[in-house]
């Protein structure tokens, strides 16, 4: 009957310890799960904002200090701050700036904002303030990715960061019918303290791979944290695509189909978190669990330390 005591008390130590695996909350993680590990656990229709033409939703970035949503509109020209779930905080007008369609968080105040209709990226600095302000154009840097000829609404729709590396990863969106040269794919821009002109270079490999799978191009993330993953999103197949930069096909997400425009896509900085921004002012939250093999590494762990005790107890026992 002990014995019996004994060994349930062993195996809910282990189920305890699996539990808390799978519960914590910190970037213990060696790499982001893959996306095959994500669960949708929110889905919302219309996130609350007090601006009735705030209806064009183009792109999310997670800021770590405050851990809230900075989502950008292009109908308005803001950027709205929210909570990760979902609660209106405030407003960020920008001046001088048009076809806003991404924003990327780059570290400590600097976010960096992308342009569809005049194809430049541009620096900016957005304090953690709870109040709604107004940011000019020319208080920050901009850089022009050296892509020639007129996109029209087939250009860039969203921008990625690679902080050591120091450099943008963009997407156009699809390859026009006429007026450009610049096909559909994603492309590498250097990142100039300056500013001015960005010397530019498709990632062919990365674009052989999204190309047949996705009609068009509408976001990207990049993994700074762990593995250094592309993450590139379709608007038109609902689909978000795990990639290596060298164009290896890690993994893949289809997204709802009542979701109807997926614009942008951001991470927790740990990996636990997926948000994906939808154009009507939705919003996707994915929560991620650990790999198979991580649970598995954690039960082999849990009996190899259960079997030491026992040895201890009967080596002290005699």
């Amino acid at each position: 009957m002990w014995a019996f005591i004994r060994n349930f008390r062993s195996f809910a130590c282990i189920a305890a310890i699996a539990i808390g695996i799978f519960g914590r909350q910190d970037s213990s993680w060696a790499a982001y799960p893959t996306l095959g590990n994500y669960n949708l656990v929110s889905q919302f229709d219309a996130l609350p904002n007090p601006d009735d033409n705030a209806t064009n939703f183009s792109g999310i970035a997670y800021r770590t200090e405050t851990q809230s949503l900075y989502i950008i509109d292009d109908q308005s020209t803001r950027i709205y701050e929210y909570t990760t779930a979902g609660a209106y905080m405030r407003r960020i007008s920008l001046s001088n700036f048009a076809d806003v369609e991404g924003i990327v968080f780059m570290g400590g105040n600097t976010f960096a904002v992308i342009e569809e209709g005049n194809k430049s990226i541009t620096r900016l600095s957005i304090t953690d303030s709870p109040a709604n302000v107004t940011i000019a154009k020319s208080s920050g840097v901009t850089l022009t990715p050296n892509l020639a000829g007129d996109f029209g609404n087939s250009g860039l729709e969203d921008l990625a960061y690679d902080s050591a590396n120091n450099t943008f990863y963009v997407v156009k969106e699809k390859t026009p019918a006429s007026g450009s040269t610049v096909a559909k794919g994603v492309y590498q821009v250097d990142n100039p303290s300056g500013g001015g002109t960005a010397t530019t270079s498709i990632l062919s490999e990365v674009t052989a791979t999204v190309s047949p799978l996705a009609t068009d191009l509408s976001g990207i993330f990049f993994n700074n944290q762990s593995d250094g993953h592309l993450y590139v999103l379709s608007d038109e197949s609902k689909l978000l695509l795990e990639l290596t930069l060298n164009g290896t096909l890690i993994d893949s997400l289809v997204l709802p189909s009542s979701f109807s425009k997926p614009e942008g896509v951001t991470f927790s900085p740990d990996g636990h978190e997926l948000f994906i921004v939808g154009e009507n002012r939705e919003l996707l939250h994915y929560h991620a669990t650990p790999e198979p093999s991580t649970l598995l590494l954690v039960a082999i762990g849990g009996f190899m330390m259960l079997a030491r005790g026992r040895k201890i107890r009967r080596v002290v026992g005699r």
